[in-house]
């Protein structure tokens, strides 16, 4: 089968699905009826599947085995399937019919793609030797689907690389980027409570203003982010919120703030909260105050294997053509696709879906987020493309 025809003719069935899942979003963890139609759709195919064993059972394990003679290898196709929490305010007419529910990121896309993926790989099983999987993942928009996912069966014991990719607004429709190293960052979060000693506002010397110390900290670890790691290995600590104190002339004892520390590199993550407690702790030293530290790593960096970027490059020159790939600035926003690299030697691509003509143009869990769906085939074409390339 030509490559080129197969995704031409799989093109419509794509668009059909990414708006029947755009009507029918569901959020984490709750995609049973994405999961249901995924499945009908994927029996329609002849496609072999297995549904995760833990509860709640949402997403699906598909796979399809080459018949070419060669060298038995395994590699996995990975789409996220779950939506957000926001009110679409498109007025399209695939617009979501669940209330304060929307595929406001692309997943919708993502589980068309991989489906069109599922239906052309099926009938070019005469092309590849050994076994394609199909992972369509809920949960990313929490961070928890993917070590869901990997605790699901022996698929991910027996790969030997794994593909993904995003629908991106950032870029024009039309366009991929493909790169090598850190591609998206780390999403961590601190909560800090700081302990002084109240008083009266006249007295400050007889007390230790909590508020003051919090500031303190805040601004210390902004520095710290700017002169202790190499500029080239960037770290980012955002605080987001503060509070503290109950009126003008009580003098907190106790403050509490929070934020989000962002980077890309591993070797910042095994030091980064020491880094912060000696920050912490300086601070209060010096104030006379105490406080308490709650680091929570919810997603790592999402770092791209050489090797299998490599495939991926040679996919994309053999089966789309080289002119659309694009290069692109590290993200940082986070992806819990990081876990199946951190693991497995992979590759999480871009897809550009951005048309300022058409209104494709809103920002990623934005209430007008939409896109140009023509881009839609380029993301069938790069799941095939990889499994052929990988599995020769």
């Amino acid at each position: 089968m030509d490559i080129t025809n197969a995704l031409n003719n799989v093109e419509d069935y794509v668009i059909a699905m990414r708006r029947h899942f755009h009507m029918h979003p569901e959020r984490s963890f709750e995609e049973f009826e994405t999961t249901k139609r995924i499945t009908e759709e994927l029996d329609s195919m002849g496609v072999s599947y297995e549904l995760p064993e833990e509860a709640p059972r949402t997403g699906v394990i598909a796979y399809i085995d080459g018949t070419k003679e060669g060298a038995y290898k395994a590699i996995a196709l990975r789409a996220d399937i779950d939506a957000l929490s926001v009110t679409e305010a498109n007025n399209v007419e695939y617009k979501s019919q669940n209330a304060g529910t929307m595929h406001a990121c692309g997943h919708d896309g993502h589980a068309a793609m991989l489906l069109g993926a599922a239906k052309v790989l099926a009938q070019m099983t005469d092309q590849f030797c050994g076994r394609v999987y199909l992972i369509f993942q809920p949960a990313e928009e929490v961070g928890l689907g993917a070590k869901y996912m990997m605790r699901q069966g022996t698929w991910f014991d027996e790969i030997d690389s794994i593909y993904g990719s995003h629908l991106w607004n950032s870029l024009e429709a039309g366009k991929i980027n493909v790169e090598a190293g850190p591609r998206m960052a780390s999403a961590e979060t601190l909560e800090v409570a700081i302990h002084g000693k109240s008083g009266h506002s006249s007295e400050p010397h007889t007390c230790v203003n909590a508020v003051l110390v919090a500031a303190q900290a805040i601004v210390a670890l902004q520095q710290m982010a700017s002169v202790t790691y190499n500029a080239f290995d960037p770290v980012v600590i955002v605080p987001t919120m503060m509070e503290g104190g109950t009126k003008i002339n009580i003098l907190p004892g106790e403050a509490k703030f929070s934020g989000t520390a962002r980077y890309f590199s591993k070797a910042i993550s095994e030091r980064i909260e020491d880094d912060v407690h000696r920050v912490l702790k300086g601070v209060c030293d010096i104030s006379g105050a105490t406080y308490d530290l709650t680091y929570t790593r919810l997603l790592i960096p999402t770092i791209n294997d050489p090797g299998a970027v490599a495939t991926a490059h040679a996919a994309l020159t053999h089966y789309i053509g080289e002119e659309v790939f694009e290069p692109m600035a590290q993200v940082n926003g986070g992806e819990d696709f990081s876990f199946y690299l951190d693991k497995k030697p992979g590759v999480f691509a871009f897809v550009g879906t951005r048309n300022v003509e058409k209104g494709c143009a809103a920002a990623h869990h934005n209430e007008r987020f939409d896109i140009d769906e023509s881009a839609l085939k380029h993301g069938v074409g790069m799941y095939v493309g990889y499994t052929l390339e990988a599995l020769q």
